[in-house]
C-alpha cells in the first residue's frame, strides 16, 4: 500500500507552449482566500468523476467554453466544482495527444537525455480512439549509484496478457517479478483516494482510465496526476489528516509562467487541531501551487509553502521540468529501454514469479 506526502506534489514538469488565442494576464497573487468548503462522499469510480452544478452563478457551458478568459489572478474562481470542470477539460487536452498507435511517455527516454526523471512510464497503445492499451512497463534508472547498465524494469504488461509488479534480483543473479495478487487489504478511506484500485484483484479492461491499476506509480503520468487532484476536491475532509478539524481554501485562475500562460491551482488548508508532524514541528498551514499547461493539460510546475506552529515559515523552491510536459509518441521503444523491456517479457512467459520461489 502506497502513501503519499505533501511533497508528492513537487515531481511536477515544464514545457514551452503558445496559444495565440490567449489573452495574457497580469501575474500576482494578491487574493483572500474564502471559508470552508461542503464536503462530498468518496468518489467510488476508480478513475473518473461526476460534479455537481458549480455553486457560482455561472452557466455550466459557459465554464466550459470560457474559463480562460473567465479568470484571472484579479478574478479567480474559489469555486471547487468549476476548478474539477476545469480540470476535465484539461484532462481531455491531455488525452488529445493520444492520435496513433504506438508508444507514449511524457517527454523524452533515458536513452535521449540526462536530465530527465530517475522514473519513466510506457504505454503501449493499439486503439487511440477508444484509448486501448496492450502493454505497460516502468523503467527505474539510476546509474550515478548503480553504473550505466542498471536500467530494471516494474510493472510490466505483457502483450499477452501476462503482468509482473516489481522485479527483484537474488543473490545468484536470478531475476523474478512479483505479481499483483491482491486484494490488498484497505485500511484508510483516504487510501482509496490515492490509490483508487486498492484491494483491486482482478485486472481491469485496458483502458486509460484503469491506467492506474498498471503503473508503479499513481500519478506517474500527467493524467493520473489530473484525476488524482479531482479525487482529492471531491473527498476533501479525507484525503489528508481525516480526523483532523481543517478548512480548506481553493483559489485558481490563469496567468502566465515564463511568458507562457497556464492554469494556476492554488490550495491552502489550515488545521485546527493537529496532524501533520516534521522535525521541525507540528504544521499548522499549508499552501500548495500547482501550474498546468493549458495546451497539454500536464502539470508542468509548482510549489508549497508550509507554516509550523512555532511560527517558521519554510518554503520549497519552485519545481519545474521542461523534459515531462506533453505526452510524446514513439513508434518503438529505445533501444536501452527496448533491451530492459524484453527481458522482462521472457521472465513472464518464463513465469518467473518471486512469490512463487519463495513459497
Amino acid at each position: 500500500m502506497r502513501k503519499y506526502s505533501l511533497v508528492c506534489f513537487l515531481i511536477l514538469l515544464l514545457t514551452a507552449c503558445t496559444r495565440q488565442t490567449y489573452q495574457d494576464p497580469q501575474s500576482g497573487d494578491t487574493a483572500t482566500f474564502p471559508g470552508p468548503t461542503e464536503t462530498k462522499p468518496i468518489a467510488t469510480v476508480p478513475n473518473q468523476v461526476e460534479v455537481a452544478t458549480p455553486a457560482e452563478e455561472i452557466d455550466v457551458q459557459t465554464v466550459t467554453a470560457d474559463w480562460e478568459s473567465l479568470y484571472t489572478v484579479e478574478k479567480p474562481t474559489r469555486d471547487r466544482e468549476v476548478i474539477i470542470r476545469i480540470l476535465d477539460d484539461l484532462h481531455d487536452r491531455a488525452m488529445a495527444q493520444i492520435d496513433k498507435a504506438g508508444w507514449y511517455r511524457e517527454g523524452l527516454s533515458f536513452s535521449e537525455a540526462e536530465d530527465i526523471s530517475n522514473v519513466s512510464t510506457w504505454v503501449h497503445v493499439t486503439e487511440p480512439e477508444i484509448h486501448k492499451f496492450d502493454s505497460t512497463v516502468t523503467f527505474y534508472y539510476y546509474p550515478e549509484i548503480n553504473g550505466p547498465d542498471s536500467m530494471q524494469p516494474g510493472c510490466v504488461l505483457s502483450p499477452e496478457g501476462d503482468y509482473g509488479k516489481n522485479y527483484k534480483v537474488d543473490n545468484n543473479g536470478e531475476a523474478y517479478f512479483y505479481t499483483r495478487s491482491g486484494p490488498e487489504e484497505v485500511f484508510f478511506p483516504e487510501d482509496l483516494i490515492l490509490d483508487p484500485f486498492s484491494g483491486m484483484k482482478e485486472m481491469p479492461e485496458k483502458t486509460w482510465e484503469n491506467l492506474g491499476w498498471f503503473i508503479c506509480q499513481e500519478r506517474g503520468l500527467n493524467t493520473e496526476e489530473i484525476r488524482y487532484q479531482q479525487r482529492w476536491l471531491m473527498n476533501e475532509q479525507i484525503a489528508n489528516c481525516p480526523k483532523a478539524e481543517k478548512v480548506y481554501q481553493y483559489e485558481a485562475w490563469v496567468d502566465l509562467l515564463e511568458a507562457q500562460p497556464v492554469f494556476v491551482f492554488r490550495r491552502s488548508i489550515d488545521y485546527l487541531t493537529p496532524c501533520p508532524y516534521t522535525e521541525k514541528g507540528i504544521i499548522t498551514k499549508t499552501t500548495e501551487r500547482l501550474f498546468f499547461n493549458l495546451q497539454t493539460g500536464s502539470v508542468v510546475a509548482g510549489d508549497v509553502v508550509w507554516e509550523y506552529e512555532s511560527g517558521e515559515i519554510e518554503s520549497s523552491e519552485s519545481v519545474t521540468y521542461n523534459h515531462r510536459a506533453e505526452l510524446v509518441w514513439f513508434e518503438e521503444l529505445p533501444e536501452m529501454e527496448r533491451k530492459v523491456y524484453e527481458h522482462a517479457l521472457q521472465l513472464l512467459r518464463d513465469g518467473k514469479n518471486y512469490e512463487e520461489w519463495l513459497r
